[in-house]
């Protein structure tokens, strides 16, 4: 797969992108102030490691594939920190997302995917009390959610929830989360069918 490393990519529409490129390595970039996406990929396998998002629409988006991986990167000031759609068995690991516009991780019709080891602070500084710090939608399922540290921080907006898991969502596993002033409504919201919380979440 390509391999694209120290880039530097300032004031784009679209920033740095593998599309449906199997087993792409982008590592060790930064995108700052891109319109659009700062780091983009697609393709089983694709890896996005070591990265800097700063001022993007969407920090970083994995997309479309399975078997990915999003880790060690930092998201600042992006209106989404990283996404994940459509995306199947994929990983976000040991990730940073700070003062999110909305949502520090979204994560949207994607399933058999672990979210484990993220800090995220912050979220929701587009409009208070509205966004989470991780947030699952659109029939995600089958999720494990584990080992985040999610704060509201000390900002004027902060986020409604740290960890929310909407209605059509199923059989996620959401536990040893440190939700601990996480939300200014809950820390963990749940409207997921199955959701598995035991041995439990701090809140």
């Amino acid at each position: 797969g390509a391999i694209v490393e120290g880039v530097r990519c300032i004031s784009a529409n679209q920033g740095i992108a593998v599309i449906d490129s199997p087993q792409a390595c982008i590592q060790n970039s930064v995108a700052r102030e891109c319109s659009n996406m700062g780091i983009f990929a697609s393709g089983d396998g694709a890896i996005v490691s070591g990265c800097v998002a700063d001022a993007c629409d969407v920090g970083i988006r994995l997309m479309d594939a399975s078997s990915m991986v999003a880790a060690g990167n930092t998201c600042r000031t992006c209106t989404y920190g990283i996404q994940l759609q459509e995306a199947i068995a994929t990983t976000v690991s040991a990730n940073a997302c700070e003062l999110s516009g909305r949502d520090g991780i979204w994560v949207s019709d994607s399933d058999e995917s672990q979210i484990i080891g993220n800090a995220i602070t912050s979220s929701s500084q587009a409009t208070d009390n509205t966004y989470a710090g991780i947030f699952v939608r659109l029939a995600s399922s089958r999720n494990n959610i584990q080992h985040n540290m999610i704060r509201m921080g000390s900002e004027a907006a902060a986020p409604k929830y740290g960890i929310w898991i909407e209605s059509n969502c199923d059989r996620n596993l959401v536990t040893n989360n440190d939700l601990y002033q996480a939300g200014k409504t809950a820390g963990f919201k749940n409207d997921g069918t199955n959701t598995i919380t035991t041995a439990g979440n701090r809140t």
